[in-house]
Formats: structure tokens, sequence, C-alpha cells
């Protein structure tokens, strides 16, 4: 009997070891970035007005967001269908995703960006993968609310061409012990050049961390450096889940340390947040209490035209979209 024990025992280790590795590699999909780019679809001439639209789309899972419950099929097919219908109306540009998923258990396997890129008929596109597991155990109980296998990331797309698109993967939070990091998912940044006439406008998309907020001052501190080094020399925008309040707000968190930029400015100016601070929040859409999805841009070639989030988005994900109307300001205006 006490034979029998040792090797039950044994063998539920071995069967730990094997879910562990098993479940925390990566599901075979496609390659982690890919950049599709075709002729632009739309006519510009200088001095044309463009829009841009940054929406965390939290898998279309609306206000359920990592709660551990389990979803319909019908709550993505009615959010998915809302989204397009949302989108549809505005007819942006340029759009940039987070959370968005592209093939995952927990949103029943829907490619996400192919069905909204369709609705949209945007022709370019550059998505990234920074979520690829086997089975994530997450939300923890009941059993029955595990996410299990997911391909999730961001993404954008346009109807102008995209010149080429790069990823940068920012490092996970220290405090993390090694299995916690194994099945979280990567913070990036996406750099997409996207060719409007004779410009190339510099889209950065980010998603920074949301628990850890030394980790999140660190890569924005770095995310700093980086934008500011491109919008000293191209158009840029610079959008997306930056989970931060604003500078003004919270003095010690990672937009303090963006806001300090002198190439960079919050298309939500500060005088319009403090005008109408309800209307400025982002997050959530049940409650809204907070402002942490922004577009930045650079104030050198650059001119921001409107600025607005749409709360007609309504439950469709736990975060509001944020819409900026834009011009190119002419690089050589002697010419």
């Amino acid at each position: 009997m006490r034979r029998f024990f040792i090797f039950f025992s044994y063998l539920i280790i071995a069967l730990m070891v094997f879910y562990y590795y098993a479940a925390s590699e990566n599901s075979q999909f496609s390659e982690p970035y890919s950049l599709q780019s075709n002729s632009s679809l739309k006519d510009y001439s200088t001095g044309d007005t463009l829009t841009i639209v940054t929406y965390n789309i939290g898998y279309l899972s609306g206000m359920t967001n990592n709660l551990p419950m389990e979803r319909s099929r019908s709550l993505f097919e009615n959010n998915g269908k809302n989204a397009a219908s949302l989108l549809n109306r505005i007819d942006p540009d340029i759009i940039c995703y987070q959370e968005i998923d592209f093939q995952s258990k927990r949103s029943f396997s829907v490619n996400q960006f192919e069905q909204l890129t369709t609705a949209l008929k945007h022709t370019s596109t550059y998505s990234s993968i920074n979520w690829n597991k086997n089975y994530v155990p997450f939300p923890y109980w009941p059993l029955s609310a595990h996410f299990g296998g997911i391909v999730s990331g961001q993404a954008a797309s346009s109807k102008f061409t995209f010149a080429q698109g790069q990823t940068i993967v920012f490092d996970k939070p220290d405090f993390a012990p090694f299995y916690y990091k194994d099945f979280y998912l990567d913070r990036l940044l996406q750099i997409v050049d996207v060719k409007i006439g004779s410009d190339t406008l510099k889209v950065l998309n980010v998603h920074l961390e949301a628990f850890d907020k030394s980790t999140r001052v660190s890569q924005s501190i770095k995310l700093k450096i980086i934008a500011d080094s491109i919008a000293n020399l191209y158009p840029t925008l610079l959008v997306g889940d930056f989970n931060s309040k604003p500078g003004y707000v919270d003095t010690t968190d990672g937009m303090a340390y963006l806001m300090q930029s002198e190439k960079l400015e919050s298309a939500i100016s500060r005088e319009q947040y403090d005008r109408d601070t309800l209307s400025s929040f982002t997050f959530n859409t049940e409650d809204p209490y907070q402002m942490i999805d922004y577009v930045l841009y650079g104030n050198d070639f650059v001119k921001v035209i409107e600025a607005r989030v749409l709360r007609e988005a309504g439950e469709i994900s736990d975060h509001y979209p944020v819409l900026v109307k834009f011009v190119l300001v002419p690089q050589n205006p002697n010419n």
C-alpha cells in the first residue's frame, strides 16, 4: 500500500508538471507579428482632416471582462455587431485596438480583428500577439470560467498604406514569480508607419501594465524616450490604454512622466478635462470614474481639431474608445 501511495504521489506531481509546461506553451497559430499593406483606399490632399480611434475592446466582453463567470456566444455576437455599427458610423481613417482576440476560447474562437477590419473595409493591417497560451487557468474559480486557450493582442488598421510595422515588448513585473510570468501577457508597443500623401505618420499603439505601478512607471519612462525621439522627426500619434490617470491628477504614475514631454501633448487637454471631467473618463463603461485611455500627438507636425470620448459605445467593452480628428502640419510649408 505504501508503494502505491508513493507511486500515486509521483504520478500526480508528474501530471502537474506536464500540465504546467503544456498549458504555458504557445498555441499553434501564426507569426506573432503580421503586417498586411495595400494601396491607399482614400485620396489625400494637404490639409485634409483625418480621424483616428483608439479602443480597448476588452475582447468584446463588456463589463464581464475578467469576472469569474461563463459568457454566452450571443454576448460576443451582439457586441461585435454593435462595435462594427459604431465604427462604421465614425468611419475612422486609422484605428488601434487593445485586448483584441484573434482566436481565443473565451470569445468562441472568433477572429475579432478580422471581423472588425472587414466591417470597416480597411485593407492595411498590423497585428501583434501578446498573449498566446494553450491554457490560461484564470479566473481561478470556478473551473468552467477559465479562459482556456488564448491568442490575443493589439492591432491597427487603416484606409491608408502601412509602410512597415514594429513591435517592442516591455519587461514584465519584477515582483512576479516565474509561474505568474509564464502565464501572463506581454505588454507591447506597436509602431506603424502610415503613408499619407507624401508624409509618413508614425502611429504608436500601446497597452501598459495594469496591476503593478512600479512596472508601469518603468514602461512609461522607456516609452517617453522612444516616443520623443520619433516625434522629433515625424508626425506622431501615441495612443492606447496607459492604465494611468492624467499626470495632473496623479503625479506619481506613468502618465505624469509622459506628460512632461515637450514633444507630445494629450489631445484631450487639461482645460477640456477640467471643463467636463466626467465626459473625459474612459473607464469603466458601467460607472465611469477615471481616464486611462489617451491619444497623445506630436505638436510639431500634428494639429488637433477635435478630441472626445465616445460614450455612445455603451458597454461593448469596459473601456470607451477615444476619437481624435487632426490635420498634418506641412513639414515644408515654403515648398
